[in-house]
């Protein structure tokens, strides 16, 4: 018998690793504040949000704006400043695409954010809309949305491939990983399967003075081979993998690693 681990976000939060939604999103906000820095029009817009100097504001220019943020005490994060932005209402224009607004609203009150979700439901309010419209600007609507989505898809990958990794493996996550079958994770089903495992491959003893007690007559076997699927963009799956293959990959595409149980 061969053991799947799938991983997926939390395998990386598990190691520490700032992944969460809300730790891109606030990466976004510095990169855009950043960008205030060289522009000397007193507009800020990308095609997630737009940010407009209005006629009262004595700036005239986001690269002035930028010269007089404080670099070194108090300083703010992006986040920080762009709050503050929100809240000059008569100063500046804040403009969130509905898609991002969603994202960044589902962060804010859940504290995580379903993206494909996210981006499926304005696909049905795109769709809803163009059913009660004359003008034909589905294709318009959809196409800005799918743009949107490939604009937060490559900034993500970006944001995931600017912090620095430690070619290491977790002793604790390592030890579940290649560690034995638990019996009572086998499913009925597959019992007789289990047992003639057990007889092909040898079972395992718990050691300890406690381990008749809490085990009692459980039979325990290492699987044959184990398969990591790496779902994420990040390369904190490669620190576990025994034997690594060609066909190894990470930053965009799955990565896959077969190898064989120690």
């Amino acid at each position: 018998m061969n053991r799947i681990i799938l991983i997926g976000n939390g395998f990386d939060l598990a190691h520490g690793y700032p992944t969460r939604y809300e730790d891109f999103i606030n990466w976004y906000w510095n990169k855009r504040v950043d960008s205030f820095n060289g522009n000397l029009t007193p507009t800020s817009k990308d095609c997630l949000c737009s940010i407009k100097m209005t006629s009262k504001n004595t700036y005239n220019c986001w690269n002035v704006f930028a010269f007089n943020l404080p670099r070194f005490l108090h300083k703010l994060s992006g986040q920080e400043v762009i709050q503050s932005l929100k809240n000059e209402s008569e100063l500046y224009e804040f403009t969130l695409s509905p898609f991002f607004k969603s994202i960044c609203e589902s962060i804010e009150t859940k504290g995580w954010v379903d993206i494909e979700c996210a981006y499926y439901n304005h696909v049905k309010i795109c769709l809803d809309a163009a059913k009660h419209s004359d003008n034909n600007t589905i294709s318009i609507s959809i196409e800005q949305l799918n743009h949107q989505l490939e604009y937060l898809r490559k900034l993500l990958i970006e944001y995931l491939k600017s912090l620095q990794y430690y070619n290491r493996g977790n002793e604790d996550i390592s030890n579940i990983i290649y560690g034995a079958f638990n019996p009572d994770d086998i499913s009925v089903s597959n019992q007789d399967a289990y047992n003639a495992h057990c007889e092909n491959y040898g079972t395992l003893i718990p050691d300890g003075k406690d381990a008749e007690v809490k085990y009692g007559n459980k039979i325990f076997s290492n699987p044959c081979n184990v398969l990591l699927l790496n779902f994420n963009y990040t390369p904190i799956a490669i620190a576990y993998l025994l034997i690594q293959t060609e066909e190894l990959k990470y930053g965009g595409d799955i990565t896959t690693g077969a190898i064989k149980s120690r």
